[in-house]
């Protein structure tokens, strides 16, 4: 896994030190054969780290964070580098690196930094809103939000106006679309 044509990623945990570098092939031959993100290796060091000890972007955006009160997950690093691109200071985004949350992370997010409100903003499973696979997608998501709704309100953005394309960000077709799925978010009860 050569470093050409690839976006290099630094991971920092809460407190701002390196964890790990992560890299996105910007191929997609080897995306599909290797997945888009991997660890990187420079020389015999391999830079991998646990993922579901950490949210990337949560140094960078803990102040907005405890300001806001709220914060949003999503998927990949790329899209809470766009959400950084919308709002910089003020962006509250962080990253699980994968389709899954866990309590370490959402103890980071509530009891670390003063989170009560969480959206997860996922990349789009689905290719219409109206069929079964996606019931059984927002299954998953609101499964989720639910097991943790005593420590926050929970949200997930849901597109029902097919303003992305299957496998999207919510963040990927700019700031305006974006704006527009988190205000039409749906609250988990």
């Amino acid at each position: 896994w050569n470093a050409e044509n690839k976006i290099t990623i630094p991971h920092f945990d809460i407190n701002g030190r390196l964890v790990g570098i992560r890299a996105r092939t910007l191929d997609p031959e080897e995306a599909e054969l290797y997945g888009k993100y991997r660890p990187v290796q420079i020389g015999n060091v391999l830079y991998a780290h646990p993922l579901h000890f950490n949210l990337y972007g949560i140094y960078e955006h803990q102040n907005a964070i405890r300001v806001r009160r709220s914060a949003i997950i999503a998927e990949g690093e790329k899209s809470v580098l766009l959400d950084d691109g919308y709002y910089g200071k003020w962006s509250n985004t962080v990253a699980c690196c994968g389709s899954h949350i866990n309590k370490f992370q959402i103890s980071l997010l509530t009891n670390i930094l003063g989170a009560n409100e969480i959206t997860i903003a996922f990349d789009k499973e689905y290719q219409d809103w109206r069929t079964e696979e996606a019931r059984e997608y927002r299954l998953k998501i609101e499964k989720m939000c639910k097991e943790y709704k005593g420590q926050a309100i929970c949200y997930y953005i849901w597109d029902i106006d097919n303003f992305l394309g299957y496998k999207d960000s919510p963040f990927d077709k700019g700031k305006e679309i974006f704006d527009e799925l988190y205000k039409k978010r749906i609250r988990v009860r």
